[in-house]
């Protein structure tokens, strides 16, 4: 990625001499926001997962968004498409977008149809590190009927379109063509570190190692931000975030760990906020381990596991394994069809035995000569992670199993295979990953067998004919009852084969000020309507 010129780094300089960087700030002026990861780029079109979702609501628009009740409304899409209105034709193959008038790019370039047309060849150009193109694989035309409305003809019906594309699903919102169409790639040009976006803040500076600050954009089409600056102010750990807040360096915190829930609620300066959210707490199971690859093995490490007290402890009640699998299925969760395997020490002996682990004089087991290791990884910096590998840890000795513990720093934890990062690279027995699946229960990009890193998000590396059907099926309609025969089936496969452990849905917490008024969360980004907060 190209880091910013010397020249480059003067003039971004020299346009922000106003921004208020002290440890006091006038409530308004500037709302100072500590956060976890430092974007690798500013282009959404390079990112995934949280961090791409928290910057690229502030500095780019979507055509739909999620609102603050996990509904599609408009965004710059004058209304959401629909059998009803005439925006999904009858065959359910032709989806057609019109485009607000007046919406400007923060540069003065008014965003039209030949933008969202781009956007999508950006994304299925061979050439850009995208790493999933879910959604935008399902065009078969896409052309601007005029320059205020968008018709895509679908290769077929597929259901969760609405959600992924230039909507926040797939992160990818509606691009510059006037900038961005000269360059043969989007991977490493000037635009990551200086983007021009249409949303409702736009890039005044980007420290690296240190902050990005943003102004409000005053040619927003819903109206110039009432707060006039906002700073993403990088922060090493949740412990840290926690003293900036206390020591008033920064004013809020988002999708915080709830380890640090006690030390928060002692902060009179700030209000909590806890929403649960289209988010999944996992152990995922790499099925192309040598050991984990065995369901007799991942069931028999799953059954020794008291989940609802370690998940309790370690997120001081704040998550909850009951219905965990919520996260993941959404509306179409079915805890008849999802069943994670029950805690039972003496059922996991009893597999294990069967799959040839023998129990050594150590109490150790081993098959073949070979001890039964178990390589878990985990993101470094979370009290809560902390706990509950530590806990697995245990849990697993006492059937004979050991476990090796390695964490990693976030931003090489969820690197993609290019970069090393060892979830995508499948460098572990078993992950410990919270993640966001999307928002709609479609699982393809977690299940499909042509999912798997880097052609996607299907971190088990898993692959079974069957459930691609299911997957199939699934997505097939936009008919919500034939939807949810479908992940019933798949909710079935998932509990049977085990490709991961489900072990609570996400609570996002977080700290606000208690000056901010009209402050909603979305499922998908608390800055869902960022334009709309006041002081």
């Amino acid at each position: 990625m190209l880091r910013l010129s010397v020249l480059a780094a003067l003039l971004v300089l020299g346009s922000c001499t106003s921004v208020q960087t002290g440890s006091t700030a006038t409530p308004g002026s500037v709302l100072r926001i500590a956060q976890l990861q430092e974007p690798a780029s500013l282009d959404p079109l390079l990112l995934n997962g949280t961090v791409g979702l928290e910057s690229a609501y502030l500095i780019y628009d979507y055509l739909l968004k999620i609102d603050d009740r996990g509904q599609l409304v408009p965004g710059i899409a004058t209304e959401v498409p629909s059998l009803s209105n005439g925006g999904i034709s009858a065959d359910q193959r032709h989806i057609t977008y019109h485009l607000r008038h007046g919406v400007k790019f923060s540069d003065g370039v008014e965003l039209t149809a030949d933008d969202v047309v781009f956007t999508a060849s950006a994304v299925n150009n061979p050439k850009n590190l995208i790493q999933s193109r879910l959604g935008y694989d399902q065009i078969q035309t896409l052309k601007a009927r005029d320059r205020y409305s968008v018709e895509v003809v679908l290769k077929r019906p597929w259901a969760p379109f609405l959600v992924m594309f230039c909507a926040p699903g797939n992160v990818y919102p509606v691009m510059p063509k006037h900038v961005l169409v000269k360059y043969p790639d989007v991977n490493q040009i000037d635009f990551s570190s200086h983007p021009i976006g249409s949303g409702p803040y736009t890039v005044v500076e980007w420290r690296r190692g240190d902050r990005v600050v943003l102004q409000a954009n005053k040619s927003y089409w819903k109206g110039r931000p009432r707060i006039g600056r906002i700073e993403l102010r990088f922060t090493p750990d949740y412990n840290a975030m926690v003293n900036r807040l206390a020591s008033h360096d920064v004013d809020a915190v988002f999708n915080t760990d709830p380890s640090v829930v006690p030390q928060l609620r002692a902060i009179d300066s700030v209000a909590l906020t806890f929403t649960p959210i289209d988010g999944q707490g996992a152990l995922i199971f790499n099925m192309q381990d040598p050991v984990t690859g065995d369901v007799r093995v991942r069931r028999a490490l799953s059954m020794a596991i008291d989940i609802a007290p370690m998940v309790a402890k370690a997120s001081q009640n704040v998550y909850s394994a009951s219905n965990a699998g919520r996260g993941l299925f959404k509306w179409a969760y079915n805890p008849a069809a999802l069943k994670m395997p029950p805690y039972d020490p003496a059922g996991a002996r009893a597999l294990l035995d069967q799959a040839g682990w023998k129990v050594g004089a150590d109490g150790m087991r081993s098959k073949n000569g070979k001890p039964l290791d178990v390589l878990l990884i985990s993101e470094k910096g979370s009290q809560s992670y902390a706990i509950i590998a530590n806990s697995v840890q245990q849990y697993e000795k006492t059937i004979g199993a050991n476990v090796t513990l390695k964490e990693f720093v976030i931003e090489k934890f969820a690197a993609p295979p290019a970069l090393g990062g060892p979830v995508y690279s499948g460098k572990f027995g078993i992950a410990q990953y919270p993640f966001l699946p999307g928002l709609d229960p479609d699982v393809t990009d977690q299940f499909a067998c042509d999912r798997v890193p880097p052609a996607g998000f299907n971190k088990p590396r898993y692959c079974s004919k069957e459930m691609d059907a299911a997957l199939a099926r699934s997505v097939s309609t936009f008919d919500r009852a034939q939807r949810q025969l479908a992940y019933n089936q798949i909710q079935s496969i998932v509990s049977r084969d085990l490709p991961m452990l489900l072990i609570y849905q996400i609570v996002q917490v977080s700290a606000f000020p208690k000056w901010i008024k009209h402050q909603t969360f979305s499922p998908a980004s608390p800055f869902w309507d960022a334009s709309s907060w006041t002081p």
